[in-house]
């Protein structure tokens, strides 16, 4: 966490929503946390390599992170948008998870 606040300042556009795709698949709350602090965009799809065809509310649903979920949702991430895959919510996503 503290390696992420202090790279946070000086990471791109690309490097934080990386990183925000990584700490949702990983279940890293408090990562997540600090990057919607920091504007974040929840409803961008995972940049190349991290799952692209999904969000990162998507993979933390998967994964059964609920803390992670509930950030996203906070900060007003969409529940409609679907992956480019299989053309589903999160909500299918979520319910896979159990």
């Amino acid at each position: 966490m503290d390696d992420a606040a202090r790279l946070l300042p000086s990471a791109d556009a690309e490097a934080r929503h990386r990183a925000l795709s990584l700490a949702a698949q990983h279940g890293r709350a408090e990562i997540v946390r600090l990057l919607l602090d920091a504007g974040e965009d929840p409803n961008r799809y995972n940049p190349e390599g991290t799952h692209s065809h999904s969000t990162p509310l998507h993979q933390s649903a998967l994964g059964g992170h609920e803390a992670v979920v509930r950030l996203p949702v906070e900060r007003g991430a969409r529940l409609d948008l679907a992956d480019t895959v299989w053309a589903a919510s999160v909500m299918p996503w979520a319910t896979a998870a159990r």
